[in-house]
């Protein structure tokens, strides 16, 4: 079995092959207190996602997962070392529990840019899932066990940028020099590819990078609009907010309903603005050669009316474009 997991530090996407399944979440999880029961008394559906895990030689633990991590309190976080590795892993496992993966599975890992850029870190995630072993109950499903045959870590637009190649643009894309712009929840990926032998485009390792600023700025923006029509400090959670926006953007703050739409439109052209002109900066007078900038991810679509830069194109399926390229690198590895 094959499984593309897309671990960002706002979600985590994942897709199966064979069985077509695919999921996502936000990358958060926290202990998981209580038994979920008066969640359950709502409909099954409410109980999303709460996870039973036992690691090979670790004590079972169960954790909520996702939505019900934040709701619980929890913020999206981990990291390449130390306690942060520990909740990739467990990001990892519960990719692999919510599309169904069972038994030995060949994995592909994508990683934001920053992070496979350095080897030792790489690396580091790489040995520390390949050949992780856990039985893993998901939303009260019967214990699967699942183990990592292999790990293939692959930078995350790249993904991207291969799936289109396998998409209806793949023809008009192919040699030619193309910039890919991952706009995730805390950083964005930007990748340049140009024209090398044989008709292929190669990446511009020294023009490519990652950029700290991502879908948490417009977040953070409305808390700090919401804290100025009231006057007090708002620290609501991330989940609520994106619950908001999802819902016609609008918050109830003691009682009193706040339009907060506008200023997070306000937000991501700011965060707009800033990814254009650090991709500007990177690739300089090459920008005018480009024959397409591919957007992906979720703040892609989101961003993509208030960016300028040319020839811009949202990748099929965005949000999962990484994972599908990582499934069709993994399971036709490139000659």
């Amino acid at each position: 079995m094959f499984a593309a997991i897309d671990v960002g530090y706002g979600f985590t996407k994942a897709l199966a092959s064979p069985g077509g399944g695919r999921s996502i979440f936000p990358s958060a999880i926290a202990p998981a207190r209580g038994s979920g029961d008066l969640a359950a008394a709502l409909g099954g559906g409410t109980v999303q996602h709460r996870m039973s895990v036992a690691i090979q030689g670790v004590e079972l633990q169960e954790f909520l997962v996702g939505s019900a991590a934040l709701a619980a309190g929890a913020t999206r976080s981990w990291s390449a070392d130390g306690d942060g590795r520990q909740d990739y892993a467990v990001l990892v496992l519960a990719a692999l529990a919510a599309v169904g993966a069972s038994g030995l599975v060949d994995i592909a890992l994508g990683l934001p840019l920053s992070v496979y850029l350095n080897k030792d870190e790489r690396r580091r995630l790489r040995d520390h899932i390949w050949g992780l072993r856990a039985a893993v109950s998901w939303d009260g499903r019967a214990s699967t066990t699942v183990e990592a045959a292999s790990v293939k870590v692959l930078p995350q637009a790249v993904g991207a940028y291969y799936s289109a190649l396998l998409g209806s643009d793949g023809a008009r894309l192919a040699g030619q020099m193309v910039g890919v712009v991952d706009i995730g929840y805390h950083t964005s990926d930007f990748l340049l590819l140009v024209p090398g032998g044989d008709g292929v485009s190669v990446p511009d390792e020294a023009r490519s990078g990652s950029l700290d600023a991502g879908m948490s700025q417009p977040i953070d923006a409305v808390r700090q609009y919401v804290s100025s029509k009231t006057g007090t400090p708002f620290a609501a959670p991330e989940g609520m907010i994106e619950a908001a926006l999802r819902n016609g953007g609008h918050l109830t703050v003691r009682g009193r309903e706040i339009d907060v739409r506008s200023a997070y439109d306000e937000a991501l052209r700011t965060l707009a603005d800033r990814i254009t002109s650090e991709i500007q900066r990177s690739w300089g007078q090459r920008i005018d050669f480009l024959s397409a900038t591919l957007l992906a991810g979720g703040g892609g679509q989101e961003v993509a009316p208030y960016l300028h830069l040319p020839a811009i194109t949202v990748v099929e399926d965005p949000i999962y474009a990484n994972a599908a390229g990582f499934l069709q690198m993994l399971s036709r590895p490139q000659r």
